[in-house]
């Protein structure tokens, strides 16, 4: 920052060089917090080569990096007035360039083979969760009718005993 404003002196153009890298670095950085949430919930079970461990400590990092990466921005841009005018500029390229990416970029966009790789893996796991729901669907299903056949066999078997029972009490009075 010193040598910038040395060669540059203290224009507007040198604190929209000094204060744009801080912004841009922490903007990707929010995005990065943004991206490990979103993919926390959609994929929780997807292999990654980091780990943060389950339960609330999972989100409260993100969210704390989020939380301190706002305050840096804020704190870059309300420290100067002048500074204001860059951050309005630097928030409406930001929102521009975000805007320009859904609409017109990222549907032309070509996998790469990583993303490839993780595509395919993310299918992978999610056909295999959904045949071991219907698997314990039909596991279910097959011990409710197992359970039905047992209970209607020992019905069965309950009442020949029964008939048997009667049959020799109603005939022991003919031994005698």
């Amino acid at each position: 920052m010193i040598v910038v404003s040395f060669f540059l002196g203290s224009t507007i153009f040198a604190s929209f060089l000094i204060y744009g890298s801080a912004f841009y670095s922490l903007t990707a950085a929010i995005f990065v917090f943004i991206s490990y949430i979103i993919l926390k919930f959609r994929s929780p079970h997807l292999d990654r080569p980091f780990n943060i461990s389950n339960g609330p400590i999972a989100f409260l990092i993100p969210i704390l990096g989020l939380i301190l990466t706002s305050f840096a921005i804020s704190g870059c841009f309300l420290s100067n007035p002048n500074n204001t005018i860059v951050f309005y500029i630097l928030m409406i390229q930001v929102i521009v360039s975000v805007i320009y990416y859904i609409f017109f970029v990222r549907h032309r966009l070509v996998l790469s083979a990583e993303q490839k790789f993780i595509k395919m893996r993310i299918c992978k796991i999610k056909e295999e969760t959904l045949r071991k729901h219907q698997i314990d669907q039909i596991k279910g299903r097959l011990d409710v009718r197992s359970r039905v056949v047992e209970n209607h066999a020992q019905g069965v078997r309950n009442n020949g005993v029964k008939s048997e029972n009667l049959s020799s009490k109603r005939d022991s009075h003919l031994i005698k």
